[in-house]
């Protein structure tokens, strides 16, 4: 199932920050464009009116031609894709690279669609969430629904998911049955679901890069715990390696 929801203001502006924090890749489809391909690169600033993306592939025109043109955008962060359109404002050369910018969106949709499988465990497991931006350490208490390799979702009361916003890095902390000490993750909230109980809301995160986020051993071995448990993979890791196959839920 494939569809695209509109996230509000706020969600968007915590997504283009969080885009630039981790120079998330975009791909920019300028219109009238004769490269079908569009152009790729990856977003390293943002202001009140813009942002800027350096391109990482070459182009078929100048990069100078696009200028004033409208533009169809995707923001690759994570496994998730955010959409806006825009248009483009200027574009340097430095060196052999180009930058463009772009006239900053005030809102963006976010693409929805489960790219890979997760397991759903047989005893779920407790789920405590901070704010990575919170220093006084405030925490939320969920339950695990499903988890992969890449990212997972977890209940939490309502009134607590009010307080966690799409598009802002979460700490996540949770232990799962036979696995050992409790792993300690960052995650983008990539989503925000009612429950079936109109008091709870289902969260969906979605794993940052390990080595972008300090977390390295404890990705590694969730990874391995969950190709050990449930046996050959479906979703390729970053690594090379795959996660669990389990129940699709």
């Amino acid at each position: 199932m494939e569809y695209a929801i509109d996230l509000s203001a706020r969600q968007s502006a915590r997504t283009l920050e969080q885009a630039v924090r981790y120079q998330a890749t975009v791909l920019i489809e300028p219109g009238l464009w004769p490269d079908a391909n569009g152009l790729k690169g990856r977003l390293i600033a943002l202001d009140a009116e813009s942002l800027r993306a350096e391109l990482t592939e070459p182009s078929v025109l100048r990069p100078s031609n696009m200028v004033g043109s409208y533009c169809d955008v995707s923001l690759l962060l994570g496994q998730d894709r955010f959409l806006f359109s825009t248009h483009a404002l200027d574009a340097e050369q430095a060196g052999e690279r180009w930058s463009v910018s772009l006239a900053r969106p005030e809102k963006l949709r976010v693409y929805q669609r489960r790219r890979f499988w997760r397991v759903k465990l047989a005893e779920s497991s407790r789920v405590r969430l901070r704010r990575d931006a919170d220093n006084a350490g405030t925490e939320i208490v969920g339950w695990l629904c499903n988890i992969s390799g890449e990212g997972m979702a977890c209940l939490v009361e309502a009134d607590a998911a009010e307080r966690l916003h799409v598009g802002e890095t979460i700490a996540a902390s949770f232990a799962l049955p036979d696995a050992g000490p409790p792993f300690d993750l960052h995650a983008v909230l990539c989503n925000k679901t009612p429950n079936a109980e109109n008091e709870k809301m289902i969260l969906g995160m979605q794993f940052l890069p390990s080595a972008s986020s300090g977390t390295t051993n404890a990705a590694r071995r969730l990874s391995e715990f969950l190709l050990r448990r449930y046996g050959s993979g479906v979703a390729p890791l970053g690594n090379g390696t795959h996660v669990a196959d389990g129940v699709v839920s």
